[in-house]
């Protein structure tokens, strides 16, 4: 391990709601070849840079056994898609480990696919379920950002 501090690490993506988002311009789907040009023009230009951040989205992560076995697992309170790796981030933390961006790696993302299966009200529902829950445990919950 090149960065033991580091407890959980996650890419950059096409989509996503924090700084793990890189700006690829306008692009149809992950096939267009101007798309594939600009991930491969950012990713080149940043192989072995990390990115500090506050929490890394679950959609791809890389984390050693030893940080699970040192947190836990998942907490099972969160329901199905949101807020779950918020909480996992802050508990990793918490336990003195940094989280960390990638930048030079880039893992297409297409984004709410796994909530699909619920309505845009069901969507919703289970957001504010699990904020509250995040929030009986954590505090006032902080709106993701993306980068400048």
């Amino acid at each position: 391990r090149k960065n033991p501090h580091i407890g959980i690490i996650g890419p950059v993506t096409n989509r996503i709601g924090n700084e793990a988002q890189i700006d690829l311009g306008e692009y149809t789907s992950k096939q267009d070849q101007l798309a594939q040009q600009r991930v491969a023009e950012y990713t080149s230009k940043r192989v072995n840079k990390l990115l500090y951040v506050h929490m890394v989205a679950f959609f791809c992560v890389l984390l050693p056994r030893a940080v699970v076995d040192k947190i836990g697992l998942l907490d099972e309170g969160f329901r199905f898609g949101f807020f779950e790796d918020d909480d996992y981030c802050q508990r990793i933390r918490l336990a003195g480990y940094s989280v960390a961006i990638a930048d030079g790696v880039f893992v297409w993302h297409e984004e709410h696919k796994s909530m699909d299966q619920f309505n845009a009200t069901g969507k919703q529902a289970v957001f504010d379920r699990n904020k509250i829950y995040y929030e009986k445990k954590w505090g006032a919950w902080k709106p993701h950002v993306y980068r400048r």
